[in-house]
């Protein structure tokens, strides 16, 4: 587990609602995530860990993120099928697309 992971008192900051690793970048905090979910076997494929961070990247959430990362890990789709499950690879470049137009909207307004 990495140095960044033990940190972090996990139990503590769910129990507490303790920011996640908030010194961290997103996709550090989605790396953090993948290898979380992944302690005991690979889950995800080069794709789907390539959106996770793209989409961590675009929507700088955490929570969201995690609940990506728990979808795609809980499916393992790409290492059962060979490919990113293209259902999830469309809703996950929507989201992309929409947290940077939002981004952009909330910039133009300031």
């Amino acid at each position: 587990m990495s140095r960044i992971t033990v940190r972090w008192n996990g139990l503590d900051g769910l129990i507490n609602d303790k920011p996640f690793l908030p010194s961290c970048s997103p996709e550090q905090q989605a790396e953090v995530l993948m290898e979380l979910a992944e302690q005991d076997g690979e889950r995800l494929g080069s794709s789907e860990r390539r959106l996770i961070l793209e989409y961590a990247r675009a929507v700088r959430d955490y929570r969201k993120v995690r609940d990506l990362v728990d979808e795609l890990s809980d499916a393992s789709f790409e290492l059962r099928h060979g490919h990113v499950d293209p259902m999830m690879e469309g809703y996950i470049e929507w989201e992309i697309a929409t947290a940077g137009i939002a981004g952009v909207v909330t910039a133009s307004a300031v």
